[in-house]
């Protein structure tokens, strides 16, 4: 399926960039269940910069999006 992102830079309120899923990580991280993703993102301004957090919403058609499934915390 292809998965579609949409990002947006927090500090730069509602500057939305399109682009594409490249890669998307297995390794979960066990404390926080974060995982990498890399995407191509259109950014003809260069607003974007390598490294740089930004919030990232997938956007899958016609199925579900991969996730990782929740664990329960020890208590």
């Amino acid at each position: 399926a292809r998965v579609l992102v949409q990002a947006v830079i927090p500090q730069r309120g509602a500057t939305e960039f399109h682009g594409r899923v490249s890669f998307a990580s297995p390794e979960v991280d066990p404390v926080d269940h974060r995982f990498r993703i890399w995407a191509e993102i259109d950014n003809p301004e260069l607003l974007l910069r390598p490294g740089q957090n930004v919030r990232m919403t997938l956007l899958a058609s016609g199925t579900a999006a991969p996730h990782a499934p929740r664990q329960e915390k020890s208590k």
